[in-house]
């Protein structure tokens, strides 16, 4: 459907690229980096969330993150430069999930980390029999069926973070009411920018949202700014 078609059909005339389209390089690398920006906050999120959650070494935090940026970078060139049946051939932007949160915390608590990696690795190999016959459960995985698993992940994640927000270690000297204020701020930000913002400020109100909480945290001493 040309941009003509699209408007003809009452659909928006801003449209500048189809799919197929390949825009100018130039503006590709600044997509590229906007989009960076957005999702990077959450593929480190959930690493650190789950060794926070489970007391690990701090000397596996930068390997964690590590890997699981470097991962998401390696599968995005995948999914983007298809071959054969490997790969959508679009760009997808790869990143961690916090679906995987709390097995992650169970399985470290069981096995340690030599039961997670084995774990990711198990799943990972299991994707591909499941994205090659994935359209015959559309009649199981139904809207209703896919909502109610994606709020159970809210449900599973919320008692470890309710947790982590009491814990202040590594900062002796911070206020203990930092975290609820910091996740509070954090929240109404996130919030307020979705709602009534405009187009612009709801792509960024996750980063926005993020950047207000890390100003109210560091007005109780949560932020060490040194290993930065």
């Amino acid at each position: 459907m040309t941009q003509t078609e699209v408007s003809a059909a009452g659909g928006s005339a801003a449209v500048q690229f189809e799919a197929d389209d390949k825009p100018p390089h130039r503006l590709a690398a600044a997509l590229g980096g906007q989009t960076v920006a957005l999702i990077l906050a959450g593929i480190v999120l959930t690493p650190v969330i789950v060794l926070r959650a489970t007391g690990s070494p701090e000397s596996f935090g930068s390997w964690m993150i590590f890997t699981a940026m470097l991962v998401s970078g390696l599968i995005t060139i995948v999914q983007a430069r298809r071959v054969g049946r490997i790969g959508a051939g679009y760009v997808l932007f790869m990143g961690t999930s916090g679906a995987f949160i709390s097995v992650s915390i169970t399985a470290i608590d069981s096995g340690g980390l030599a039961l997670l990696m084995t774990l990711i690795i198990a799943s990972a190999l299991l994707q591909f029999p499941l994205a090659a016959n994935l359209s015959l459960l559309r009649k199981i995985i139904t809207p209703v069926v896919g909502g109610t698993a994606i709020m159970l992940i809210a449900v599973t994640v919320m008692p470890h973070v309710l947790a982590l927000l009491a814990d202040t270690a590594g900062t002796p000297a911070a206020n203990p009411q930092g975290g609820p204020a910091s996740a509070i701020v954090t929240l109404t930000v996130i919030v307020l920018l979705s709602v009534f913002g405009n187009q612009r400020m709801q792509l960024w109100s996750p980063l926005c949202g993020l950047l207000a909480g890390c100003a109210a945290a560091s007005l109780y001493g949560l932020v060490d700014p040194r290993p930065v």
